[in-house]
């Protein structure tokens, strides 16, 4: 079978949405299957696309940049998607959005969605990231229905987005489903808890892009500011990097006493993270369903997280974690009082999150899309 990828992340070169489409595309060459990738280009190739090609994935990058005008640069820089499809003759075509609505929203995606009503091909559509609020006006609405609608499967990583796009939409979405992504570690045992207590020096790890738009740090570390944490002792990781990095350290450094925050870069080995941290938080502002919580439910480490996408699927208050409200500095502080005034649980309660994430965890996200795109592309597919 002949299986394309599509993916339409186009800020930055690699991302956890990108891991889920990789490892499906990993397997169907495994398997057998040709597959061709189409990715926006970037100066450098980054390492899990170099993998993928050398599995034999045929590659295909598109330039991201403007020439004159837009709609010139629309019809100059997307072609080689489409005629990198009508060479490979795709049996079924997986797009794999970053947010739920970015092929239908973004006129540099609109070849991709022609040449599919043009060629008949079946499609796929996976969603990640989302928002509680809606992006859309009447016609752009219309746009998402019908794109959606088009799809013979639509898949989500948590149940909460499929619900906030059925809402977005205001209709039913019986062909959709949730699929789980990877997760980044050769090893999903459990770790050690750390040698420091928590009740004398919480170690905390705030884990992912700096970007606060998407992740929040910045109502994480307002909330940090203030009494009564500007008294306590506790050491915070801002793990990661990210364009809104120089500005983070410009916070902390106003209101966060010295040495209490640390930028350590990005954590190529997630397990020796957890392996010195206590617990994990997410202030995030929009999710899917995050890898790096995920992961440190694995390790045995409770998790912070706002009440955004995914995360309340994962997380049970008080009982594997602590549940923000609301991505806002009083919810976050609330929920932070009430880890801190339990950190001798803390402990407990991530042998207890282990126990929950290895109910929800896929071992093999990656077969289980090329299951699903398999099973879309048959003549005999019905829709439900």
């Amino acid at each position: 079978m002949r299986i394309a990828f599509i993916s339409t992340m186009s800020g930055l070169p690699w991302g956890g949405s990108e891991e889920l489409w990789a490892a499906a595309a990993e397997h169907a060459r495994a398997t057998g299957h040709e597959v061709l990738a189409c990715v926006n280009r970037w100066p450098e190739v980054p390492r899990a696309l170099e993998h993928l090609v050398d599995q034999g994935v045929q590659l295909v990058r598109v330039p991201r940049r403007k020439n004159k005008g837009f709609a010139l640069a629309v019809a100059g820089f997307t072609k080689p998607r489409t005629r990198a499809l009508d060479r490979f003759r795709p049996d079924i075509v997986c797009i794999s959005q970053g947010s739920s609505y970015e092929a239908a929203l973004q006129r540099r995606f609109h070849d991709i969605i022609g040449w599919l009503r043009h060629t008949g091909t079946p499609y796929v559509v996976v969603c990640h990231s989302s928002s509680e609020a809606s992006p859309f006006n009447t016609r752009t609405r219309n746009q998402a229905r019908a794109f959606l609608a088009g799809a013979r499967q639509v898949a989500f990583v948590a149940e909460r987005n499929r619900l906030s796009c059925i809402r977005h939409l205001a209709v039913d979405l019986p062909d959709s489903m949730v699929l789980r992504n990877p997760v980044n570690m050769s090893s999903i045992d459990a770790l050690p808890w750390p040698s420091r207590p928590a009740e004398d020096c919480p170690l905390v790890a705030c884990v992912g892009r700096h970007e606060v738009a998407h992740k929040g740090q910045d109502v994480l570390l307002d909330a940090l500011a203030s009494e009564p944490w500007r008294s306590r002792n506790f050491r915070l990781s801002l793990v990661g990097t990210g364009p809104d990095e120089q500005y983070l350290k410009d916070l902390a450094a106003r209101g966060v006493p010295d040495g209490r925050v640390t930028f350590p870069g990005y954590a190529a080995a997630i397990r020796a993270l957890w392996a010195e941290h206590h617990i994990l938080i997410l202030p995030s502002r929009e999710e899917g369903a995050p890898l790096v919580l995920v992961e440190a439910m694995l390790c045995a480490r409770p998790a912070i997280v706002t009440d955004i996408g995914g995360n309340a699927e994962w997380i049970s208050e008080g009982s594997t974690g602590f549940i923000a409200a609301a991505p806002t500095v009083r919810e976050i502080a609330s929920a932070l009082e009430r880890a801190w005034q339990s950190r001798a649980r803390w402990r407990q309660m991530g042998q207890d999150a282990r126990a929950a994430a290895l109910r929800l965890y896929d071992p093999r996200p990656g077969k289980t899309l090329v299951d699903l795109l398999i099973a879309a592309a048959s003549r005999d597919f019905q829709r439900a």
